[in-house]
């Protein structure tokens, strides 16, 4: 009897496995789709005798959701289902919607409103920090380089000084035709 039950746990965790890797498959297989749309953050709720989430957006560089990704459950059969709700809308005005959708939220759509809430704040930051980078002064980050005009007592632009000093001829479309 002992043995049986050692068997079947033993199924039973072989069992999970298979579907636990082909649960990660299909999150890789969405997420390299959502990644070639744009900038991709994930967002997750982990239920513990409840069911979780798991929420994939996709932004373009204006910080405007192209797509989403849902899943949600309990078992390793859940799937990822598209989650267009908020396809169009711009970060900061997802991140209010769902804060407020979130005061009467229950269970299992509570679960994936909080898990999109940290995927759009997670998205929302990246971008922050990409303007933020961007307001940085050029001649903060600039190297200083020192050009020698001489070398062995030459000007080295003197050769150049030709090329500099030429205008290019004018060419008579009307010759060239004959």
């Amino acid at each position: 009897m002992f043995k049986q039950f050692i068997f079947i746990f033993i199924l039973v965790l072989f069992v999970q496995g298979i579907f636990t890797y082909f649960q990660i498959k299909d999150f890789k297989k969405n997420a390299d789709e959502l990644r070639r749309l744009g900038r991709v953050s994930v967002g997750n709720k982990k239920g513990r005798m409840s069911a979780g989430a798991i929420v994939l957006f996709a932004a373009d560089i204006n910080g405007i959701v192209i797509a989403g990704r849902s899943m949600e459950g309990i078992s390793v059969f859940a799937k990822f289902v598209p989650y267009d709700v908020y396809n169009g809308s711009k970060l900061t005005n997802v991140i209010a919607d769902i804060e407020q959708k979130l005061e009467t939220a229950q269970g299992v759509e509570r679960a994936r409103l909080t898990a999109a809430l940290q995927s759009a704040r997670n998205l929302l930051a990246t971008y922050d920090n990409i303007k933020a980078d961007e307001e940085v002064p050029i001649a903060e980050e600039a190297i200083e380089v020192q050009i020698s005009e001489t070398t062995d007592g030459e000007n080295i632009f003197d050769e150049f000084a030709e090329f500099q000093e030429e205008e290019p001829p004018i060419v008579d479309i009307e010759e060239i035709k004959e």
